[in-house]
């Protein structure tokens, strides 16, 4: 009477109940050990196509085809052992992507949905990618501020690829150069936080001023402010006249209007607003390059050592010293380099006292 061997191959007079290579199994079975085991199934790891219940080992599994094609693996489908298309690969659903996600008409790695992800970037074809600047594949739009261009909202391509979270950048204008009476004020771009960056105003008088900035010089009456009159290409105000030592404006009625920190513009007749050099500022006071403001003058250190006051032309702190030296005169002799200096002005400057 015959008996079936099972697993393992028949044997000259019996059964073989362990095997010693492939050739002592059945059909079906390979020598695992000393034990006869069935070949792997699909999708299960090969290294050759004898040793697979398919007999086809293909992309380093065991498949039910030999070869899937350049753009598909055997190795990536769910369950494995079918062919399925690669990441990158052209598709129109998830069923045909090894990965189960068909993302922006490609195979993608991942998911995917984020609105600041994409899958389709060039040179990141099939790789879920963060975005800069506006969501793609119909994700939804990003807040576009109500009508505030600084207020948008964009993908930031780095923090965070969930939501929008960059503001408009530094690029983006938001207010237009305009005037505001007679100032002029700056266009202005936005400031990277939501906002529009501050205004800066700048005076026009005595010139107009127009969209493109204040005027430098006129041509008939409309091209100065009220109270002024175009005279040899210069606005000058009606009647306006410098004090003699240029520390007011005389009004045409005589009445006169200090300049505090700032020198009379002789060609004007009216106080200066700014400065350009420390020679239109008053005594005492310096030009500061940066904003163009007249403001105190520092005591610094002479070349020979000694302490020196003010600005051009001596000013506030020169005549300061002159006092003080004549109060000081009975008490000590001052160095020759500091005679006509205040004795504290001496002591704050050169921080050594006297």
């Amino acid at each position: 009477m015959a008996t079936a061997c099972g697993a393992y191959a028949c044997g000259a007079t019996a059964c073989k109940k362990t095997c010693a290579g492939t050739a002592d199994c059945a059909a079906g079975f390979l020598c695992s050990g000393t034990t006869c085991v069935p070949l792997p199934g699909l999708g299960e790891a090969c290294a050759t196509g004898a040793t697979c219940s398919s007999g086809l080992c293909t992309d380093g599994v065991c498949c039910g085809v030999a070869d899937c094609g350049v753009d598909r693996s055997c190795a990536l489908g769910t369950p494995k052992g079918t062919c399925a298309k690669k990441p990158a690969a052209p598709c129109l659903s998830s069923a045909e992507c090894g990965s189960g996600a068909c993302v922006d008409g490609v195979c993608c790695d991942a998911a995917c949905s984020g609105q600041c992800q994409a899958c389709d970037l060039p040179g990141k074809l099939g790789t879920c990618s963060p975005v800069v600047g506006a969501p793609r594949g119909g994700r939804p739009s990003c807040d576009d501020g109500k009508g505030d261009p600084c207020a948008a909202r964009s993908c930031d391509g780095a923090v965070k690829t969930d939501v929008c979270t960059a503001f408009a950048p530094p690029s983006v204008a938001c207010r237009a150069a305009a005037c505001k009476g007679d100032a002029f004020v700056a266009a202005a771009s936005c400031d990277g936080s939501g906002s529009c960056a501050a205004s800066i105003e700048s005076s026009c008088v005595p010139y107009a001023c127009t969209p493109g900035g204040c005027r430098a010089r006129c041509d008939s009456k409309a091209d100065c402010t009220k109270d002024h009159d175009c005279v040899a290409a210069v606005c000058k105000a009606v009647g306006a006249t410098c004090t003699d030592d240029r520390t007011g404006s005389k009004d045409k009625t005589g009445a006169v209007t200090p300049c505090g920190a700032y020198l009379c513009d002789g060609d004007q007749g009216t106080c200066r607003g700014s400065c350009t050099a420390s020679t239109d500022c008053a005594a005492g006071f310096a030009c500061d390059s940066t904003d163009s403001r007249c403001i105190p003058a520092a005591p610094t250190l002479g070349d020979d050592g000694g302490c020196q006051m003010g600005s051009a032309g001596g000013g506030a702190w020169g005549l300061l010293g002159l006092s003080a030296f004549a109060a000081t005169r009975r008490r000590r002799r001052l160095p020759r380099a500091v005679r006509g200096v205040s004795r504290q002005g001496w002591n704050a400057c050169c921080k050594r006292p006297l």
